[in-house]
């Protein structure tokens, strides 16, 4: 999801968030100038919890909305997808389909728990590492080791409780394309 927030229950926030006002404030003060919190749902109990915190230190809190975040609901099946589609974009994705297939036998997979969640992580990481290889990041975000064992950490106990959702696209038993959320 583009929405990004604290990930904590509900009732710890306000701690959480006054523990970290703290440290801002007195053992992280003048380590920073700015601090910016993209895209958090509007519905978030974050944004209350930073305001009282703010207000109540006399501090100024300036909350802009930047953009937004395109959701589309999907059918169940692709039969269903295909007759909400013009007959001129049928035939585009019947033709892009068929072009894929002469490539190999491709198949999609969605992983949310057990032994395959690590497997299906290394391999989106793999496809991740190799979109960004040519950039200045050279691999991207997962090639900072800090960021990498968050995120497997992560994987490992969302995995474990089925929150996790890995999904991959794969050629000839390749991964080839995936998502991770």
């Amino acid at each position: 999801s583009s929405h990004l927030d604290l990930i904590a229950a509900t009732a710890d926030k306000p701690s959480i968030w006054q523990r970290l006002y703290w440290f801002l404030f007195q053992e992280g003060a003048g380590e920073w100038d700015v601090l910016t919190l993209d895209e958090i749902p509007s519905t978030s109990t974050t944004i209350g919890a930073l305001q009282h915190l703010f207000e109540e230190a006399g501090k100024v809190i300036e909350i802009v909305k930047t953009t937004g975040c395109p959701v589309i609901s999907l059918p169940r099946s692709l039969a269903a997808f295909r007759k909400t589609l013009t007959s001129s974009r049928r035939y585009t994705l019947q033709r892009k389909c068929k072009a894929l297939e002469r490539l190999g036998c491709v198949s999609y997979r969605h992983i949310q728990k057990g032994p395959e969640v690590a497997q299906a992580f290394d391999a989106f990481v793999r496809l991740h590492e190799k979109r960004w290889a040519d950039h200045e990041t050279g691999g991207g975000a997962f090639r900072r080791e800090r960021f990498s064992a968050f995120h497997r950490n992560l994987v490992k106990r969302f995995g474990e409780n089925g929150w996790l959702s890995i999904s991959l696209l794969t050629l000839d038993d390749q991964p080839v394309a995936g998502i991770y959320g």
